[in-house]
């Protein structure tokens, strides 16, 4: 869905930012590219003046930055950044509307996040009560949001390239496991125990997630139909139906198409007896990439999104 254009490291006084460029694989991406220009951090952790001023010092290497920068650019900036409240002088630095690209907390929940049971539903990390049994990481329960996604203010409302409204998450926390580690059988919700224990061994953050959406045309990877590729997809991007053809000659007549998640879980087998043409009903999938093969070895695997 992008092409990756550029990436750079950039040297501040505790860790780098990496910063990336990807152009959103449009059909008029020669004439009006989409750009997203992507910053991640890990900034410096704990409390106390001079760890909010080295917080301060790295965040003013990317603001600096902006000065360059297109101010209509579609900014992104992500990753750990250990603020413990709204007023962390960092987080004012980022959103401070005199900069010449201004960022905006999709939720716009300013506050005291840390230790704060109001937060609990944003609060990622950390995953686990005790971090005994794996010798690193933080405990504590989850108490703090310390992990984000920013974004240009543009972003709020540009059709060309926005956030969709009420899609950011911490992925894994179902709103009610104030100081607790992830995985209790007490923070039921949305995730599930499998999931949210996988979570939990797999860090002491929750992921961070969102969705963004454009009113462009995107375009995903082609794929021609050839004997070395015996399958073809009439549309990469679907909303009910995935037509799909077969070519024979390269293939058995009775096999079985399967389509997977991005787990690579089975979502739906289906099979095929002599046939060329085939559509696939995937209204009730969830929006998303899916992946499409055969148990045919070697098999093609193609990608397509299932949109709402």
């Amino acid at each position: 869905m992008f092409n990756l254009l550029t990436s750079e490291a950039i040297a501040t006084a505790v860790r780098d930012l990496n910063y990336y460029q990807l152009e959103l694989r449009t059909a008029d991406w020669d004439t009006d590219p989409v750009l997203l220009d992507i910053f991640v951090t890990h900034l410096k952790s704990s409390t106390g003046a001079a760890n909010r001023n080295l917080r301060l010092e790295s965040v003013q290497e990317l603001t600096s930055r902006f000065g360059n920068m297109d101010p209509n650019s579609y900014v992104l900036f992500a990753g750990d950044m250990n603020f413990y409240s709204s007023t962390e002088p960092a987080y004012e630095e980022l959103t401070n509307p005199s900069n010449s690209i201004t960022l905006a907390d999709p939720i716009d929940r300013p506050g005291t996040w840390h230790n704060n049971i109001d937060f609990q539903d944003i609060h990622s990390q950390s995953t686990r009560i005790s971090s005994g049994e794996f010798g690193a990481g933080a405990g504590g329960g989850l108490d703090d949001r310390f992990d984000f996604i920013l974004i240009s203010e543009n972003m709020l409302s540009d059709p060309k390239l926005n956030y969709v409204p009420d899609t950011y998450k911490a992925f894994g926390n179902n709103g009610n496991c104030y100081d607790n580690s992830i995985n209790q059988p007490s923070c039921a919700g949305e995730f599930s125990p499998e999931l949210r224990n996988w979570l939990y061994n797999m860090s002491d953050h929750l992921p961070i997630v969102m969705e963004l959406q454009t009113d462009k045309e995107v375009v995903l990877d082609t794929q021609e139909y050839t004997v070395a590729n015996p399958l073809f997809l009439e549309k990469t991007i679907v909303s009910d139906r995935l037509n799909i053809h077969l070519n024979h000659s390269n293939i058995p007549k009775n096999i079985t198409l399967e389509v997977l998640n991005v787990l690579g879980q089975s979502i739906i087998k289906y099979p095929v007896q002599n046939k060329q043409f085939i559509t696939l009903d995937v209204s009730q999938l969830s929006s998303g990439i899916y992946y499409l093969k055969t148990n045919h070895s070697p098999s093609s695997t193609l990608k397509f999104l299932k949109s709402s």
